[in-house]
Order: structure tokens, then sequence, then C-alpha cells
């Protein structure tokens, strides 16, 4: 008797822990849900490449240095089979990167030739606003009701509504702000692109429907318009890239 009775709680065990384990990688209660996200922003943007048409020369050059900022989004998962599911988005971001001072080379030339004495540049940034329009495709591992492991992959659109390059002299009181999506003047072109296509990769956890993420977005498209439309002496191409670190909410 005590045997069939140990033999039928170690069935119940198995029984249960096998019901478990599915869960893990195929939750039944699996539903579509809401979500929102907010993001610390790391800027880690490309060295500008510049080579000749046929390739047989090429130069890298650093031009900007990474900035921060930070992005929020509003996202809705649906479930497809097992724990997969898709997961489209719309967001928007405030990010900005540091402009090198080997690229300030040219107004700093500008500035002395002026004879104004004790003036130096203090502050070079550029600063971008936009929408990111994110579709991603992920798996969760559902250890629990309250505690999931989520791996995500996919596009991201970027269309961008502003970029502009701020200088700051110390002799002026203004920055001079300069778009990069806009001719400076008749004799000058636009330069940057205002829509881009990325791709994210990330991971997260879900604990009590509150979301905690790092991912990974790199540019997979040339950023740098004059290159689609300048001379055939050169091509330019300069991507940008981007490291967050996301906190949000799940309505599940």
């Amino acid at each position: 008797m005590g045997a069939k009775m140990m033999l039928a709680g170690i069935l119940c065990a198995v029984g249960v822990w096998g019901a478990q384990a599915q869960s893990v990688v195929n939750n039944p209660d699996n539903k579509a849900y809401w979500g929102i996200r907010t993001s610390f922003d790391l800027t880690m943007p490309s060295k500008l490449k510049i080579s000749s048409p046929d390739g047989k020369i090429s130069i890298s050059q650093s031009v900007y240095d990474p900035g921060a900022g930070i992005s929020t989004e509003g996202v809705f998962n649906i479930p497809i089979v097992a724990n997969f599911y898709i997961e489209p988005g719309l967001g928007f971001y405030y990010n900005t990167m540091v402009i090198k001072e080997n690229a300030l080379e040219g107004l700093k030339t500008y500035i002395q030739n002026l004879g104004v004495r004790d003036a130096r540049i203090t502050k070079h940034s550029v600063r971008k606003t936009g929408m990111k329009i994110p579709v991603m495709a992920g798996y969760h591992f559902d250890f629990s009701q309250n505690v999931r492991l989520v791996l995500f992959t996919g596009p991201v659109l970027d269309i961008g509504f502003s970029m502009d390059e701020y200088v700051k002299v110390n002799i002026f009181n203004d920055s001079f702000a300069s778009s990069m999506y806009k001719a400076r003047d008749r004799y000058s072109e636009d330069r940057m692109q205002r829509t881009n296509l990325d791709w994210r990769v990330g991971i997260g956890v879900d604990i009590h429907r509150f979301f905690i993420a790092c991912n990974w977005t790199a540019g997979l498209t040339n950023s740098y318009l004059v290159a689609e439309k300048n001379s055939k002496d050169y091509k330019i191409d300069f991507r940008q890239n981007y490291l967050q670190f996301s906190f949000g909410y799940n309505f599940r």
C-alpha cells in the first residue's frame, strides 16, 4: 500500500513538473496586450567612410563621439504560436552626439581669421528628434506566472523630425545652429537622410508585468544623403547605432 502511494506521488509530481515545463516554452494562457517603454539611449555613431566609386581608395574618419538621449515607445504584443510573438510599436526620441574636435578645424580657422582675441569653441553637439516604428519578433520563456525571459529582434523604421548641429563660441551669447536635413545655402546640399532602416536585437525580463531590457540597434542604411546625390568622385557612408536600456510596463 505504501509503495503504491509513493508511486502515485511520484507520478503526480512528474505530471506537475511536465505541465510546468510545457508552460515555460508553450504557455496556453498567452494573450495579446499593450505595453509602454521608456529608454535611456547611448548613441554609438560609426566612423565616416569616404571611398572612391571603384572602392580601391578608402579612408575612415571619426567625426562624432557617443552621446545620450531618451526615448519612449508604445507596443502591442501579439501571440503567434507557442511562446512566439510579434510586437509592433510606435515611439519618439531625443538623442545627441558630440562633434569631435578634428571636425571643427575649419570653424576654428574661421574664428582665428576674424582676429577676435580669446575666442574659442566651448560646446559642439548634434541634437536629433524623431519617430521610430519597430516591429519585433520574439520568444519568451515563462518560468512562472510572473517571471518571463524575453528574446527579440526585428527591423526599426527611423523617421527624423530634426537633426541640428549646435556650436557655442564663448564670446557670443547664443549657439550657432545648422540643420543637417536642409541645405545651409544654395551652394550646399542636404547632408543626412530623414528616413533610415535599423535592426534591433535584445533581451529582457518581465517581472510582475514590469519590463527591463537591453538592446542594440544597428543602422542598416547609409544616413549620409550626399552619398546618393553628390559627385562621381567619392562616396560617403555613415551609420547611426544605439545601445538602449529600457524600463516599462505590460498591461497583461
